[in-house]
């Protein structure tokens, strides 16, 4: 057995060629994969020699490193480098690829920068892939510098055992072996909780499927105004949508000469068929497309580029799983490059307006379907919008919650006094929470029919009564206009 501290030294001298190898591969792995999983320009001009590369077993390259670098550190770098270099690169542009569009399409919404969308979105979202990587990487590096040691070094526990083996040595043969695999998995478990403890949203078990207490909304509204610290009055602006065309890749219009006029603070749904243009009318609106023809302005601002007065909420929500609520609902703030008290004022009154001041702690997959919506409208109206995009926000609800939030959303939205484009397929919906309520069809020019819902009058306290007389012979009209489009 070892009995003169060459066992240690061996250990030493592994570890740090593992350490200078793998490093170098994770920087090159890190910088080619993120650049193959964004740009597809960069990845079809490296792609080939990769595929190339990529079946050459790393052992295959030790005489190339032996000729080149001489039996020496370098040679044992490379060799380590080459093993890790693929499993780290391929789950890191895996990662990229999978970095979902909506999280991409809420940041930049919100004014996140590119440096921001990295930093914010594409890297944590990016990290479980890349996480596995590292763990497959390590292996590999791990099992290379003890091959590259028995070969193309003097010394470390690959170039010992060898050495040992040519003495007969068999004690210190075996000791070496059972050093290289505690000391492996030792390295695994080490990067292993090291993800655990980075990646906290991966692990949370259990989902709170309590209902939300009904609140008092004007009640909580009243109390942040008479508190001062925040106010999420905006007070909407005037939408003109004039002439408007789009279509993808010059092909059929998807959207013809469709003009609307959207008054301050008005809240309007648009009920259609599927594929008749209603979410792209939404994404034009965002800037998230640039029309084909026509003009949209808020309050004679040009909005057809992204523009800092308008929000969207998502059908998907968009909620970032990788921050907490209180970081979610900040977000748009911290874009905006708010103070830290200001975002602090303004966390605390919209958790409080929305009835979740006790789940800010939470990560998003912890909450309720009823809870992520309240998560995403305190994220939109934290931004100040004066223009509110809404796209179906309660198609994913059980009948009774989705009835609550739309009273609650109503009533907030009032409040708040900014202009609301709502999208929905369901009548009842639109009813419920729209001033005026249009119809759109694929291929058609412009708006077909509109209908004032009188929704307008309604106080901010007041819920629609969907039992009234009123109520159902309006959507029934809406139901029977729909037939005939």
């Amino acid at each position: 057995m070892y009995h003169d501290g060459l066992l240690v030294t061996s250990v030493i001298e592994s570890l740090s060629r593992v350490f200078y190898g793998f490093s170098a591969a994770l920087l090159v792995g890190l910088s080619i994969g993120y650049g193959m999983g964004s740009y597809p320009r960069f990845k079809d001009a490296v792609v080939l020699p990769l595929e190339m590369l990529r079946p050459i077993p790393p052992i295959a390259w030790i005489p190339l490193a032996i000729i080149v670098f001489g039996i020496s550190n370098l040679s044992a770098y490379f060799v380590i480098f080459i093993g890790a270099l693929f499993p780290i690169l391929t789950n890191t542009e895996l990662g990229v690829r999978q970095v979902r569009g909506g999280y991409i399409e809420a940041a930049k919404i919100y004014g996140a920068s590119d440096l921001n969308l990295l930093r914010h979105i594409v890297l944590p979202s990016a990290l479980p892939s890349i996480f596995s990587g590292i763990v497959i990487g390590l292996g590999f590096s791990w099992m290379v510098v003890v091959a590259a040691e028995m070969v193309a070094a003097n010394s470390g526990l690959g170039y010992q055992i060898q050495l040992d083996r040519q003495l007969l040595r068999l004690d210190r043969v075996i000791a070496g072996m059972v050093t290289i695999g505690v000391l492996g998995y030792i390295i695994i478990s080490a990067v292993k909780m090291l993800e655990w403890y980075s990646l906290p949203w991966l692990h949370v078990r259990g989902t709170d499927r309590r209902k939300t207490e009904n609140h008092n909304v004007e009640k909580e509204i009243d109390m942040l105004e008479d508190d001062g610290r925040f106010s999420f009055y905006v007070g909407g602006s005037k939408l003109d949508i004039k002439g408007l065309y789009f279509s993808y890749s010059g092909n059929e219009y998807i959207i013809r000469d469709l003009s609307l006029k959207v008054e301050h603070g008005e809240i309007i749904a648009i009920l259609g068929e599927s594929g008749s243009g209603k979410t792209t009318l939404l994404r034009l609106l965002a800037g998230l497309e640039k029309p084909s023809k026509g003009a949209l302005k808020l309050d004679d601002i040009d909005i057809s580029d992204r523009c800092a007065y308008v929000s969207m909420l998502f059908q998907n929500l968009e909620l970032f799983p990788w921050k907490k609520i209180h970081r979610n609902i900040s977000f748009p703030l911290e874009m905006s490059g708010e103070t830290n008290n200001h975002i602090d004022a303004a966390v605390k009154g919209l958790l409080r307006l929305v009835g979740l001041e006790n789940k800010a702690s939470m990560y998003p997959p912890q909450l309720s379907g009823g809870q992520q919506q309240r998560v995403a409208l305190a994220r939109a109206l934290a931004a100040k919008p004066q223009l509110l995009l809404m796209d179906e926000p309660f198609s994913g609800l059980d009948m009774d919650t989705r009835e609550r939030l739309q009273d609650e959303f109503h009533q907030i939205l009032r409040a708040s006094g900014t202009t609301v484009v709502m999208v929905t397929h369901d009548i009842h919906e639109a009813c419920a929470m729209a001033d005026r309520i249009f119809l759109l069809k694929q291929n058609i020019n412009g708006m077909l029919i509109s209908f004032d819902n009188g929704a307008k009058q309604q106080k901010i306290s007041s819920a629609v009564d969907r039992t009234s007389m009123a109520f159902h012979e309006l959507s029934d009209k809406i139901r029977e206009n729909m037939k005939n489009l």
